[in-house]
């Protein structure tokens, strides 16, 4: 049984040894929702991968197709990052019309050059959609400081996602012969600290 556990500024999305039974929680939030695992999925709780998320991330679609892709996720208030995969792969996620306005306003510059150490993944999605509706206005700029961004941060490696199953797909294959991440490490991450990755919201 999947259980929510609330401790101090975070959650723990974990599976106690009980059996024959079923409990389901609905809430304000994806976050509080808590469904049944079966004894299979029990007994293989110990080796499954994990993946710290942050509450707000929960509005999204990404951390569902996580779970049901098997991957256990830790949900916490992080102050550096949306999805830890790893004591040293933290991905942050932006949607396209936050994308843009952070490369209109600079404030993405600003957010690389705070944690330009350890970040090495820009996962987004479909780049046509950075060029469509509204934004299309702005998509000269946009072309241009994004190359901008790449050229001076050549540390940062670009990967493209055509949906949140693609993403997830990503993550498996980044966390791949990684350590698990461990959440009080996580916690204590702060703005100045090491971040390795960006990913763009699909939200």
């Amino acid at each position: 049984m999947l259980v929510g556990i609330l401790h101090h500024n975070y959650d723990v999305l974990t599976t106690p040894q009980r059996r024959d039974t079923r409990y389901q929680r609905s809430g304000s939030s994806k976050a509080s929702q808590m469904f049944l695992c079966d004894d299979e999925e029990e007994e293989n709780m110990e080796n499954r991968q994990k993946v710290i998320v942050d509450l707000r991330e929960f509005n999204s679609e990404l951390p569902t197709v996580l779970y049901r892709r098997g991957i256990d996720l830790m949900a916490a208030m992080l102050e550096v990052g949306d999805y830890i995969l790893s004591p040293d792969i933290c991905c942050e996620r932006k949607s396209p019309d936050d994308l843009t306005q952070s490369l209109l306003s600079g404030r993405i510059f600003k957010q690389v050059e705070q944690n330009i150490a350890a970040i090495q993944y820009f996962l987004t999605f479909s780049l046509q959609q950075l060029f469509k509706g509204e934004m299309s206005r702005y998509s000269r700029n946009v072309r241009s400081l994004f190359a901008i961004l790449i050229r001076e941060y050549p540390n940062l490696q670009v990967l493209w996602s055509v949906s949140p199953s693609h993403s997830a797909e990503l993550f498996e294959e980044l966390k791949l012969d990684q350590s698990e991440p461990i959440l009080e490490i996580a916690l204590k991450k702060k703005r100045d600290c090491n971040v390795e990755g960006i990913v763009d919201r699909d939200d």
